[in-house]
This record gives structure tokens, C-alpha cells and sequence, in this order.
């Protein structure tokens, strides 16, 4: 099976440890130790209008427009703490850049492919709630009782689907 292992459950059971489905990957290597992976760094969001983005991530969000480097093409990195989590770029320019120097581009989809949404964690949903109303962004809100959640889904200017989680 190679070198990550599979989760197995008991026979006809269909969940694994931890009530996990059986085709569930355990992500501990069969050698010890941990995946070399230490935390996600950041998504990049490809957009044909750049401003419109990073004033959603910014004023909407949140998120701090901080320090880019030189680059290429234009765009924008927006911040949770230290970590520039949202780097966005212009989509025409970013393309030519990434053929001049030989990375691979998206090409454009009428929908996010199969990264379904990106999640944060969040606080104050009251807060949030309000400012979404006030901004007239759409969201649909959930609630995970049993588990002290609250959930907000809403879409950034690109379609991009962003869910946050509050947790009481």
C-alpha cells in the first residue's frame, strides 16, 4: 500500500477508527515522525478586477493589505497576523508572467474545480452578520449546536465560496 497507511474499520462497518470512513488517510508515515508539511501558507485568487478583491478581503474580512514584493505583475497580499494568507493577482498579466517563466496557470472555470470553499476561523458573528447586511453581501448561516458552532458561507467578488466558522 505504500508508504502512508489506509484507515481500515471492522468488516461491513464502512467507518474506521474514530468513526472516520474506512478510505480515510492516516496521515502518520508507516517510518514515524510527521508530514514535513508545518501549516498552509497562502491561496492565490486570479481576478480580472484586483481592487474589488482586496477591498472585499480587506473591508469586509478584515484582513490587513500589507508588504508584496516586486513582482511582475500587479496584485495584492492581504494578512491574518504575519502570514500573508491571500495573495491576489491580475488575471491577464499573471498568466503572461507564469508562461514567461514556466509555472504552470489555472485556466478560467466557471466555477472553483475542486477546491469547493475556503474556511476561517472567526469572532464576533453579530459583528460580521451586520457588516455583510450593511455591505448587501448575500451569506446563508448554519448551526452546529451540538458542537458550539456557527457558520457563515458567503462568495468574495470572483465567486470564490469563503465559509467561517465561529465558535462559542
Amino acid at each position: 500500500m505504500g508508504r502512508w497507511s489506509r484507515i481500515a474499520g471492522g468488516a461491513g462497518s464502512g467507518r474506521g477508527r474514530a468513526g472516520r470512513p474506512r478510505d480515510t488517510v492516516d496521515c502518520q508515515p508507516k517510518t514515524g515522525g510527521t508530514m514535513p508539511l508545518q501549516r498552509l501558507e497562502h491561496y492565490l485568487v486570479l481576478s480580472d478586477d484586483i481592487h474589488r478583491t482586496r477591498d472585499f478581503y480587506r473591508d469586509v474580512l478584515g484582513m490587513a493589505e500589507g508588504f508584496r514584493p516586486e513582482l511582475d505583475f500587479p496584485g495584492y497580499w492581504l494578512y491574518l497576523g504575519d502570514v500573508p494568507c491571500i495573495h491576489i493577482a491580475e488575471w491577464k498579466s499573471y498568466s503572461v508572467w507564469t508562461k514567461k517563466v514556466g509555472i504552470p496557470v489555472s485556466t478560467r472555470a466557471a466555477s472553483t474545480g475542486s477546491v469547493d470553499h475556503i474556511a476561517f476561523n472567526g469572532t464576533g458573528f453579530a459583528e460580521v452578520s451586520a457588516r455583510l447586511v450593511e455591505r448587501g453581501i448575500a451569506f446563508s448561516e448554519n448551526a452546529l449546536d451540538d458542537i458550539g458552532l456557527k457558520q457563515m458561507f458567503l462568495r468574495d467578488p470572483n465567486g470564490v465560496p469563503i465559509e467561517i466558522n465561529f465558535r462559542n
